[in-house]
């Protein structure tokens, strides 16, 4: 998606369809004239759905390192889509920082993006603290999800 958004002007232009395919990894681009009837297509469902007695993962984490060379993901909008779409999960959210002030500042942050952007309850986030400093191997934020 994010390649034809860089490519395509107006994203009303174009249609994303995942579909099953017996050739492995791989995409097709149609050209579809405007009026024309597209190719037929059998679709899969995707889900975000989990397996029962799946373990809890490292969902995604925080760069501490502002730029990145991948294009820009939304993370936390997609851990929000798993967590609504597995009502029993939760998200476990860990914190580093020495400094109280920097915690209460993140804590309040993510709190807001998660129960009011992308409307998880509170009740499903739970929120540690780790007062090790953040490195490039212990990133500042972690999200975990835990089925």
């Amino acid at each position: 998606k994010n390649f034809l958004s860089i490519i395509a002007t107006d994203s009303s232009r174009y249609e994303l369809i995942r579909s099953n395919s017996s050739r492995g990894t791989t995409w097709e681009m149609w050209i579809v004239p405007a009026g024309a009837k597209p190719p037929e297509i059998e679709q899969s469902v995707w889900s975000y759905r989990t397996e029962p007695g799946s373990r809890p993962y490292l969902f995604t984490w925080e760069n501490i390192f502002e730029d990145d060379i991948c294009p820009p993901v939304d993370d936390l909008k997609l851990f929000a889509e798993f967590l609504r779409a597995n009502p029993d999960a939760r998200g476990n959210i860990v914190i580093r920082s020495k400094r109280l002030g920097t915690v209460e500042k993140i804590r309040q942050r993510v709190l807001l993006t998660l129960s009011k952007t992308y409307r998880v309850p509170k009740s499903r986030l739970r929120l540690f603290v780790d007062k090790e400093i953040p490195t490039t191997m212990k990133p500042r934020v972690e999200y975990w999800f835990v089925p």
